[in-house]
């Protein structure tokens, strides 16, 4: 996916971030750096090292982007919490190296292992039935692996603005900054900005279920899922993460029974419903307002968000 956010990178100035961390050149093969295209906010790369070691390099925008609020300080946090699922024995990959310095480019960016498999995504439909339950059981036992981790505040986490000490008024302030980031750029949203707030604050108070705050990956849709031989070889992309309720997770969005037998749980409460409801919501208006954003080359993601958003709208409303 093109996107304005993608701060690519001459091969020039590739070899410099090489050996600023590796202490080594490039590889002189002709594809020694392979631009990934599945990303939607950072550029990444596949890069081969002259002693022919393979490694991944994802460059965060450059600092002068507009970006989303939620999205300030966002490969600090995907370095931070990648390395700590990495420490919990989560499969994902492990940091070689992050540079925020700026002195060799106009972002952040970092060298990480290069994941064994193929993107879940891509292969899942030439799978058997079995083999795909399997994996999906496997995202679920995952996920709530690192729901078990807890920190000691809620939200994002190098974003203080979007913090708080209760999980409320973390995800209140997540969505009010979704909503300024659209009301900054005149984005349409079908319907006016005070009735969507209003939704929120109408059903406020199921939040205060949530007591403590667990480590969210938020983004784990199985393109940010690589599979091998049957098995979860690699989750990728924790950028998005912040600590507060796991049922804000991706797989209560897809409702997968395998992903949630793994994870175990099937059944929800009536407020646990209308947390996911929120959630879900809160998902829809950044799909509509990023695009504002990255410029993609379609509408496809906004246009989903809308009729998404258009039916949130009418059920809450309703209910």
């Amino acid at each position: 996916m093109d996107s304005l956010t993608k701060n690519r990178q001459s091969n020039e100035t590739i070899e410099k971030m090489v050996f600023h961390v590796f202490h080594c050149k490039l590889s002189s093969d002709d594809d020694a750096v392979v631009e990934l295209k599945e990303g939607w906010f950072n550029v990444a790369y596949f890069i081969r090292l002259e002693d022919h070691r393979e490694v991944a390099l994802k460059i965060a925008p450059p600092s002068s982007a507009d970006v989303m609020t939620y999205e300030k300080g966002m490969m600090r946090s995907e370095v931070t919490l990648m390395s700590r699922a990495y420490d919990l024995g989560i499969p994902c990959p492990c940091i070689y190296g992050y540079d925020d310095t700026h002195q060799i480019c106009d972002a952040d960016y970092f060298f990480m292992e290069k994941c064994v498999g193929s993107n879940f995504e891509h292969v899942r439909d030439s799978l058997d039935e079995k083999v795909r339950a399997s994996i999906n059981h496997q995202i679920g036992q995952w996920t709530k692996e690192w729901n078990r981790d807890v920190s000691t505040f809620f939200g994002y986490m190098h974003n203080k603005e979007l913090q708080a000490s209760s999980w409320k008024d973390a995800f209140f302030k997540m969505v009010k900054s979704v909503l300024n980031d659209g009301k900054k750029h005149h984005v349409d949203l079908g319907f006016e900005y005070d009735h969507i707030f209003n939704i929120y604050q109408k059903y406020a108070d199921v939040l205060d279920e949530v007591t403590q705050p667990h480590f969210i990956h938020w983004d784990c849709w199985d393109s940010n899922v690589f599979v091998s031989d049957g098995k979860v070889t690699g989750i990728l992309d924790f950028e998005r993460g912040f600590f507060g309720d796991p049922l804000a997770e991706a797989l209560f969005r897809m409702r997968n029974q395998h992903q949630l037998k793994g994870y175990g749980k099937l059944s929800f409460t009536p407020y646990e419903e209308l947390r996911m409801r929120l959630y879900d919501g809160y998902l829809y208006l950044i799909m509509i307002i990023e695009d504002t954003y990255r410029h993609y080359p379609t509408d496809d993601i906004r246009q989903y968000g809308y009729q998404q958003l258009s039916k949130w709208m009418k059920d809450l409303s309703m209910s």
